[in-house]
């Protein structure tokens, strides 16, 4: 989804990929996706940012990510 930086620069934030070229890369794990967008952003670092990898407490994140007015989470193994 598209974002902007605090100078109004717009931006994408991938989280996961599902097609590469053509190809369905849904069934692929996802290490093995992450490893992809890592790749296929690297060439774009102006235009695409990837989703930090966390360890959280699920339910505090998700209750703090509402109180401060987000409409939800995305979470992957």
């Amino acid at each position: 989804f598209p974002s902007h930086d605090r100078r109004g620069k717009l931006y994408y934030i991938v989280f996961d990929i599902v097609m590469v070229k053509g190809e369905f890369v849904g069934n692929y794990s996802y290490g093995r996706r992450r490893a992809t967008i890592e790749a296929i952003s690297s060439d774009f670092p102006q235009y695409v940012k990837l989703s930090p990898k966390n360890s959280v407490d699920k339910k505090n994140f998700y209750d703090m990510v509402i109180r401060n007015g987000g409409e939800g989470v995305v979470l992957k193994e």
